[in-house]
């Protein structure tokens, strides 16, 4: 929290908010289809996790190929402009909601939202965060979920009769 609070200064100019004022996500839009200038960083009031659910404080997002599609109005599963993507993130949990077993505050975690991993503060279901190995970067654990999602379904669903779709 302290670091995000001090880039935050350094980089955009904004003074350090006062204890007393609700925390601010910070989150990367996509305003209408086009390139990367379409992007705007908009600020919201931070989630609060529900029942079953963690509060994620991201520290890596990862890019794919479906957010550059979303991005230039290719993806047919993209929600509707304007919107936040991004399927892939990594953090620490600063939040749990009731009924939470598996994690903890404080816990690295990689997780794969829908959409929506283009924040700085991200609220996901327990079941779709997962405890990172103790020597995976915020980086590498950010890359993986959809690659590793895409070569499961290909390579194992695709060729077994036990996971293949009917």
């Amino acid at each position: 929290m302290y670091r995000a609070s001090v880039d935050r200064e350094r980089y955009t100019g904004e003074a350090l908010r006062v204890a007393s004022e609700p925390p601010i996500m910070r989150q990367i839009w996509i305003t209408k289809s086009g390139p990367p200038e379409v992007l705007q960083v908009r600020e919201a009031p931070d989630p609060d996790p529900g029942d079953g659910e963690v509060r994620i404080r991201v520290k890596a997002a990862g890019i794919n190929f479906a957010d550059l599609m979303a991005r230039v109005g290719l993806y047919p599963d993209a929600p509707k402009l304007p919107c936040v993507v991004g399927y892939e993130v990594s953090g620490v949990i600063d939040a749990v909601g009731k009924s939470v077993s598996r994690v903890a505050v404080g816990d690295r975690v990689f997780g794969m939202p829908k959409f929506g991993g283009y924040t700085d503060t991200l609220v996901l279901n327990e079941a779709q965060a997962f405890k990172m190995p103790a020597a995976m970067s915020f980086e590498e654990a950010a890359a993986l979920p959809v690659v590793c999602s895409c070569a499961f379904e290909s390579c194992v669903c695709e060729n077994s009769p036990k996971y293949r779709r009917r």
